[in-house]
């Protein structure tokens, strides 16, 4: 073979890739104009519409599908425009459904399904007038809102609440925010808050209940029942009317009200009002009356065939029969017999000074025109006047005059020389004397209290035995001139005080033991004696001019024990140091035995070099220091500018130690005389101190006070300006416990306090902790009313915001810290949804506060809304 001619061959497929950004591609009928979808300048700007609609038209019912790119960089694709700028999307001529005679040019589309991911804008056309019609269901799973009027023409079903915000008031049945036409069927309960207008018949199938009153709307404008229509019965209160009859209304049941619970009563508001029978008034049973019977019928005579028993009161014409009382209403009450005589059958004696007893008895006076014979004793009870004429007529008692009551004689002067009531004598010893011819004088009143009035001297004993009020706290003051020869013994335990905080007694001179629980010398407290401390003792600042003994234990001061002949360091590899006060020595006038290292870094001066000899066991190194590596007897002075001792230094005569003396470890102090001031810093165990000369010595100063004093006892004399016991405040920033007082003191100055190491507080940063639960305030229902539910409570959480932030200046002055973040909400924000957990700021009342613990309410109805949102999303998706 030796050439070979190919034939060019072309072979073409219909393809569905469409370009992007150059080119049109269009199905159906109708121009296609690439100018306007092509990205050159065009020498006119057209509309949206007219850069959408210029590229196809269609005349019968085709449809455009292209895609394609702008000048403006708009990307088309089918009939939507999505903007390069903003995003937005558009869309044009879709097909819509339409009659024949309506624009051709209208596009319309048909989906088997559409997902529109934003929203979806239906306009109804220019004159938005154009119906949208869903020919099959529709699911709304949002939110939806309806602008204008909702018509329904076929059932509404609705699976949740139906809520109106229309606050329309209803004022008749046209009115309202919810109106029908039809009627309203309610399958559960329906309350009405406001009032209820039932224009026609209402039937009740079942019972009503009504909680407050049932009244009329006008004076007699309604009425219960009606001819043919009567009520079967009615109980209102404890009264039944008509309760036991049956229907049409013919048994006396039926016309009988009675009282189911008691008595029936009949009566009127009015006090002097009637209840009338305007007819015969007839009674069966017996009849009680516990008022008044008026008869006031003009004419006529009330019989009464049988016995008439009256419990109450009787008013026959001005004769009134009260109980056991005969009296009358106007005039005098005449007894006249017609046999002459007015007989007391009843026999029965008077008791003697008892004029509720005897036959007869007269609660007003009695006037006797003639004689009167008494057969048996006169005992006059009250007041009696025996004469008329102070002159001529004479009371003679031949008998015993027994006086129960007061001897008046008037104007009239008693006058006697003395007079003897029994052993109790009048004026008989002295003319103003009262005593006894035997036995004891006795003041007992009635009503357990004697009163005088004046200034009372006893020259003798007084002896009282029962309890003694003397005078007024705030008013009175009393004055003892002489000695207590007794105990002075409060009635009650840590209950009353001696002295009080404005009125405090000047000096207490004890000799014994003064048991006192806790002693606070607010100023100055000198101990002319020996102070005894039986159990631990912390001395803090403490200047003691006297002798500290320490018995049976040690002293702790500050790193320094002194354990009976032993000084020693606590502190770990603690140093005991003695130094003197500026150019005070520290002088030892006893041998001095030092079993370790004797260093000594300043100028040392050993005894005289002209009389003292001195003895040296062990090698002694000088260079500037002085070792001492077995013991050292000094037996005249020794001045040391600063003793170390890194074991034990014993002393077995006294140091006079003109400066400090610094001891780090356990110090024994054995009548050890410390003229300046004493530091320590440690425990003191062991005797307490002594002083050798009494009320010389203090333990700190007026101006250089100790902070505290710790004692079970304290023992002697409690002088200067202090008069009571109390606690002192602190300025510490550290974390201190709460103190608690025993709530069964009621006195400030003998209160037991307590503390608690589960409650803290800390003054620097304001915290307060507490270990356990806080309990406040109260959520029992039985203690609420006007109880209203929280609405809207998701949107009111979803304003809110939560955030961290830092105190500003502003709140830096204030106290707060501005270094530390914080989390929280805002108030102001808080204050429009809840005000009621919003209220003013401790700090300041210019600042407002939230208080969390009330956002629970508001937390738990936002959760309970949220969850009824998601069921009705779950239920919606089961539905699908």
């Amino acid at each position: 073979i030796r050439k070979i001619k190919p034939l060019a061959v072309e072979l073409r497929r219909p393809s569905i890739l469409r370009a992007s950004g150059h080119t049109f591609e269009y199905l159906g009928y109708g121009p296609g104009n690439y100018s306007t979808g092509l990205p050159q300048v065009q020498v006119r700007t057209l509309s949206e519409r007219e850069d959408f609609l210029a590229q196809a038209q269609e005349k019968s019912g085709g449809q455009v599908v292209y895609t394609g790119m702008n000048s403006d960089g708009d990307f088309f694709i089918g009939n939507t425009k999505y903007s390069a700028s903003s995003g937005k999307q558009q869309t044009f001529d879709i097909p819509i459904p339409t009659i024949a005679g309506q624009d051709p040019s209208r596009l319309s589309v048909v989906f088997d399904e559409v997902i529109v991911k934003e929203r979806i804008l239906v306009e109804g056309g220019s004159s938005n007038q154009i119906l949208s019609q869903f020919d099959g269901p529709v699911t709304f799973n949002g939110k939806v809102i309806f602008n204008e009027e909702l018509k329904l023409e076929d059932n509404l079903i609705i699976g949740g609440e139906i809520i109106s915000k229309n606050e329309t008031q209803s004022d008749s049945c046209t009115t309202g925010a919810i109106r029908t036409l039809g009627g309203i069927g309610v399958a559960k309960n329906v309350n009405i808050c406001g009032d209820l207008n039932v224009a026609g018949i209402s039937t009740f199938n079942g019972g009503v209940q009504i909680n407050t009153g049932l009244f009329s709307r006008g004076s007699e404008e309604a009425f219960l029942g009606r001819d043919d229509n009567e009520w079967s019965g009615a109980w209102i209160g404890g009264i039944g009317i008509a309760t036991e009859g049956v229907a049409g209304g013919t048994e006396v049941e039926d016309r009988t009200i009675r009282g189911i619970t008691g008595d029936l009563l009949l009566g009127t508001t009015a006090d002097d009002g009637f209840v009338i029978v305007d007819d015969h008034f007839k009674v069966e049973g017996d009849t009680t009356l516990e008022r008044n019977l008026n008869v006031t019928s003009a004419s006529g005579i009330s019989t009464f065939a049988n016995i008439v028993d009256i419990n109450g009161r009787a008013d026959i014409d001005n004769v009134r029969i009260d109980g056991n009382t005969v009296s009358t209403t106007s005039g005098d009450l005449t007894i006249d017999a017609g046999g002459g005589n007015v007989f007391f059958a009843d026999t029965t004696q008077n008791t003697l000074g008892n004029v509720d007893t005897g036959a007869a008895q007269f609660d007003g006076g009695v006037g006797i025109a003639k004689n009167l014979t008494v057969g048996g004793d006169l005992n006059v009870k009250g007041s009696s006047t025996l004469g008329d004429d102070a002159t001529s007529d004479t009371v003679i008692v031949n008998g015993t005059l027994t006086v129960n009551n007061n001897i008046n004689n008037g104007n009239n002067t008693i006058t006697a020389g003395g007079g003897n009531f029994g052993n109790i004598q009048i004026a008989i010893t002295d003319d103003n004397t009262i005593d006894t011819s035997t036995g004891n004088l006795i003041l007992n009143s009635a009503a357990g209290q004697i009163d005088i009035n004046d200034d009372v001297d006893i020259e003798g004993g007084l002896d009282v035995h029962g309890n003694v009020n003397l005078g007024d706290a705030n008013t009175d003051t009393i004055t003892a001139t002489g000695r207590f020869d007794s105990h002075l013994i409060p009635s009650t335990d840590g209950v009353r005080d001696l002295g009080a905080s404005s009125l405090e007694w000047r000096n207490l001179f004890l000799d014994g033991t003064a048991h006192i629980d806790t002693l606070d010398v607010d100023q100055s407290a000198t101990i002319a004696h020996d102070l005894s401390v039986d159990r631990h003792t912390n001395l803090d600042n403490t200047s003691i001019v006297g002798v500290v003994t320490v018995t049976s234990g040690r002293a702790d001061i500050d790193n320094i024990r002194i354990d009976g002949n032993t000084i020693s360091a606590i502190n770990t590899d603690g140093d005991v140091n003695i130094t003197g006060n500026g150019t005070g020595h520290i002088n030892l006038n006893d041998d001095v035995d030092i079993t370790g290292t004797l260093d000594v870094n300043g100028n040392t001066t050993i005894g005289n070099q002209a009389t003292d000899s001195h003895a040296f066991n062990g090698n002694v190194v000088m260079n500037h220091n002085l070792d001492v590596t077995g013991n050292l007897d000094v037996d005249g002075q020794t001045d040391l500018d600063v003793l170390n001792v890194s074991e034990t230094a014993t002393f077995s005569s006294n140091i006079d130690a003109n400066g400090d003396l610094d001891v780090d470890g356990a110090t024994s102090l054995d009548n050890t005389t410390i003229n300046g001031s004493l530091d320590m810093n440690g425990t003191i165990t062991g005797r307490a101190f002594a002083v050798d000369q009494d009320n010389q010595y203090d333990i700190g100063t007026d101006s250089t006070k100790h902070a505290n004093i710790y004692a079970h006892n304290f023992r002697g004399n409690l002088v200067g300006g202090a008069s009571e016991v109390k606690t002192q405040n602190t300025g510490t920033n550290a974390t201190h416990y709460i103190t608690f007082v025993d709530s069964n003191n009621s006195s400030a100055t003998a209160e037991t306090l307590f503390t608690d190491g589960g409650l803290k507080y800390n003054p620097s940063s304001n915290n307060l902790e507490v270990n356990g639960d806080v309990t406040a305030f109260a959520s029992d229902d039985r203690l609420k009313t006007n109880r209203i539910g929280l609405t809207g409570a998701l949107d009111k959480v979803n304003s809110l915001s939560g955030f961290t932030y830092n105190f500003n200046e502003v709140a830096g002055e204030l106290g707060f810290n501005t270094e530390i973040d914080y989390v929280g909400v805002s108030a102001q924000e808080v204050e429009k949804v809840l005000p009621e957990a919003v209220r003013p700021a401790p700090i300041n009342n210019d600042y407002i506060t939230v208080q969390y613990e009330k956002l629970v309410p508001l937390l738990i109805e936002a959760i309970k809304e949220l969850n009824a949102k998601v069921e009705d999303l779950e239920d919606k998706l089961s539905d699908k």
